[in-house]
C-alpha cells in the first residue's frame, strides 16, 4: 500500500487501531515534531510524556516507514533533524496531526 494513498485518517482512528499502525502513526508524530525544529530525545519524551526508550525506540525505527533523520552533534548537546519524508506525505501527515495526537493522547503545541 502506497501511504500516500491511505484511508480518511477519521476512518482509521475510529477503527481499533493494530499495534504496527499505532507505532506507525507514533512515528508519523514523532517525525512531525522533527521537522518543527532541533530536538533532542529528552525534550520528545517531555512533550508527548513517553518514556526516552519509547521515543528513542521509535527514532531508530523511523527508517521502517521511510522517513530519513539523522542526528547531528555531540551526545551531550546534540539533536535530531528531519532528512527527507520518504513515502510520506508531510502535507497529510501537518493536516492531520491533531486528530492524530488526539486518539493518542497527546498534547502538543502547534
Amino acid at each position: 500500500m502506497h501511504v500516500r494513498s491511505m484511508l480518511p485518517i477519521m476512518e482509521i482512528l475510529n477503527n481499533a487501531l493494530p499495534a504496527i499502525a499505532t507505532h506507525f502513526f507514533r512515528r508519523l508524530i514523532l517525525a512531525h515534531l522533527t521537522s518543527r525544529g532541533q530536538r533532542n530525545a529528552k525534550s520528545f519524551a517531555d512533550e508527548l510524556d513517553w518514556t526516552l526508550r519509547t521515543v528513542e525506540a521509535n527514532l531508530k525505527s523511523m527508517l521502517d516507514v521511510g522517513i530519513t533523520i539523522r542526528y547531528v552533534g555531540s551526545k551531550r548537546a546534540g539533536h535530531y533533524e528531519l532528512v527527507d519524508w520518504g513515502p510520506i506525505n508531510s502535507e497529510w501527515v501537518s493536516e492531520n496531526h491533531t486528530a492524530l495526537c488526539e486518539r493518542f493522547k497527546i498534547i502538543v503545541e502547534t
